[in-house]
């Protein structure tokens, strides 16, 4: 697994990736989606790890960090050795999944890379929410991390 995240280069990569600086394009004369929201430098540096920032953005595909913000849009239920979690989603962000999907096979990125990191940000960020939040970020990490295999 290693072997696999730590193979890039760093580049030149300037935005924040989250579901809220993305503008579809519904024309279809260019490109299918573009990016807001474009920073000065990375850490101090002008370079960054375009497959974190894949990732990011496709965690908040997957599970959109707005709507987590309130209770009411997701539940977690842990007991012994039964979880059951659900979140509600976004139409426009299930549209667009398979467009980013698409965008990331067609420009010679890995999907498998893309999906792994997320699962990992997933994980990382369970321990910084509330219980329930946290728990749903976790199971939803190792769910990912079994189907990856």
């Amino acid at each position: 697994m290693a072997e696999t995240i730590l193979t890039e280069t760093p580049i030149f990569w300037e935005v924040s990736p989250i579901a809220k600086n993305i503008l579809i394009n519904k024309t279809n004369d260019g490109l299918p989606f573009s990016l807001l929201d474009w920073r000065q430098n990375f850490g101090g540096s002008d370079v960054g790890d375009v497959y974190y920032d894949l990732a990011k953005m496709y965690g908040g595909i997957l599970m959109s960090y707005k709507l987590m913000k309130k209770e009411e849009n997701f539940s977690c239920f842990v007991d012994q050795n039964i979880v059951n979690y659900d979140h509600k989603s976004e139409s426009i962000l299930n549209e667009f999944k398979p467009i980013y999907e698409k965008w990331i096979n067609d420009n010679n990125y890995d999907l498998d890379k893309v999906k792994l990191i997320t699962s990992i940000i997933f994980l990382n960020m369970a321990p910084l929410h509330e219980t329930e939040f946290g728990n749903l970020l976790f199971f939803k990490s190792k769910e990912m991390l079994q189907n990856d295999k």
